[in-house]
């Protein structure tokens, strides 16, 4: 008993790298378009179409490299190491390798879905070198100095390289050690502060903007600084209600 038709495998033998780059595609203008949205809406749906997509978007794009390796690698094997006699649609097929490295490379929209995502930066690292590998294979296996394509594969290369690489650098300058290293001597509470003016509290909150950032990160705060910045607040609060 075949659990698949006939049918169905061979349309998927067929049209399997195109949909997987369609699909590809279509996650990243979701993201494009609403990985910004989710800042200042709360609406339920667009919270899952957001998530759906970060969650599904480097596996799609990982999966493609894998089904363009794989059928580039058998052509190579049928043509007894040659890649000449490449067709037009199979060079066209490669061209997409330094387009899928750039959807992993994500948009300009959102980088992490949530902080969690932050800590897993040496995962995209190792991602960033097994990915790019595989596409610098396949732009090898399809190489040919007659055609215009690898010319410009060559050319996408770059970019796409420079967005994944970006996008590793910003998930790492932002993990939680980062923001504890970046906030350790921020705090700079000052006894004799004496707030009397608008001036005064603005200098107050970016002198201590560490505290919300300590908050945030759910870190406990020293005895003293969380004593003196209540009792700071609590004499702001006096005075604005006094005026």
């Amino acid at each position: 008993m075949e659990l698949y038709p006939s049918w169905v495998r061979k349309l998927w033998k067929e049209w399997d790298l195109q949909l997987m780059v369609l699909l590809s595609l279509t996650f990243q203008i979701l993201l494009t378009f609403l990985g910004n949205r989710r800042k200042y809406s709360n609406k339920l749906w667009i919270r899952i179409v957001v998530w759906s997509a970060y969650i599904t978007a480097d596996s799609v794009a990982t999966f493609a490299l894998g089904i363009l390796s794989s059928n580039l690698i058998e052509l190579y094997d049928n043509d007894h190491g040659s890649s000449s006699s490449l067709d037009a649609n199979t060079q066209l097929s490669a061209f997409w390798a330094p387009f899928l490295i750039l959807h992993l490379g994500g948009p300009d929209t959102i980088t992490a879905y949530a902080l969690e995502d932050n800590e897993l930066w040496l995962r995209h690292l190792i991602g960033l070198f097994v990915q790019t590998g595989m596409a610098i294979s396949i732009f090898l296996l399809s190489w040919t100095a007659a055609s215009s394509l690898s010319i410009l594969s060559l050319v996408m290369f770059l970019p796409g390289i420079i967005k994944y690489g970006e996008r590793v650098s910003v998930l790492r300058s932002t993990t939680r050690q980062k923001h504890r290293q970046s906030y350790r001597f921020v705090l700079t509470y000052n006894n004799n502060l004496r707030i009397v003016s608008e001036e005064d509290i603005w200098r107050f909150v970016k002198d201590n903007r560490g505290i919300s950032s300590h908050a945030f990160l759910d870190d406990t705060m020293i005895q003293n600084i969380r004593f003196n910045t209540l009792c700071t607040f609590r004499a702001m609060r006096t005075k604005m209600l006094s005026k």
